[in-house]
């Protein structure tokens, strides 16, 4: 069976290629980001000041996930290591969302772009293994015994900012896998988004679209709109 990590990276090249086939036989770019107005362009510095910045949080956050597995079985033994797990949790799934944001709208820019779409794909990456990683969480909370949750809320404040998740996970537990099916689920999430991936670069990059003469004799470019 094919790696994730392989499946991944062959979406991104796969896409590339596509974007190069386009690129080299048609006529110039519609469009040239480079003669955009600054004014007309996204400010993404609020989020990063620099693409270094990104691949360096990118690499810290990455250093941080496998420690998630710290309270793997512990879950249930008191209620301050719950609040401990749900807030390293919280933490690292806030800022993958960041560091998602940052490179999403950075390949949106210019969807031929190999680097940004890289990005990109490396951070879907990295939320997937985290997704894995924090999967035992869920299945471990519905085997508490009954009434162990509003304990646990009752004795510590940091966990009432988690109520409604603790107990939305009581809600989904006819819906909720064993601990190995929901981390094989996490892990096929990265497969799952490959057509819409594609399809992504292949109608929003800014491709020349060629023009077609309809019956009636007027020429019409055939794009998006068209």
């Amino acid at each position: 069976m094919m790696r994730t990590h392989d499946l991944s990276t062959s979406r991104w090249l796969f896409a590339l290629a596509l974007g190069a086939v386009f690129t080299l036989t048609g006529t110039a770019q519609t469009r040239d980001r480079a003669s955009v107005p600054e004014i007309y362009k996204w400010d993404l510095t609020p989020l990063y000041p620099s693409e270094a910045a990104w691949q360096s949080e990118k690499a810290a956050i990455a250093k941080v996930v496998p420690t998630l597995a710290q309270f793997k079985g512990k879950l249930g033994s008191s209620a301050a290591i719950l609040a401990d797990a749900l807030e390293k949790a919280s933490s690292i799934d806030k800022t993958m969302s960041r560091l998602a944001v940052y490179a999403g709208l950075l390949s949106d820019q210019d969807t031929r772009d190999a680097g940004h779409l890289a990005m990109q794909q490396q951070i879907i990456q990295m939320y997937s293994g985290f997704q894995a990683e924090a999967s035992y969480i869920e299945p471990e909370v519905l085997r508490f015994p009954a009434g162990t949750v509003d304990k646990f809320l009752a004795a510590e404040p940091r966990l009432k900012v988690y109520r409604f998740y603790l107990e939305d996970i009581a809600r989904r537990a006819p819906h909720t896998l064993t601990e190995p099916e929901e981390t094989l689920l996490a892990r096929a999430g990265v497969i799952s988004t490959t057509p819409s991936d594609v399809f992504n670069v292949l109608t929003n990059a800014d491709f020349p679209y060629p023009s077609v003469t309809l019956s009636d004799g007027k020429t019409v470019k055939l794009d998006q709109a068209g």
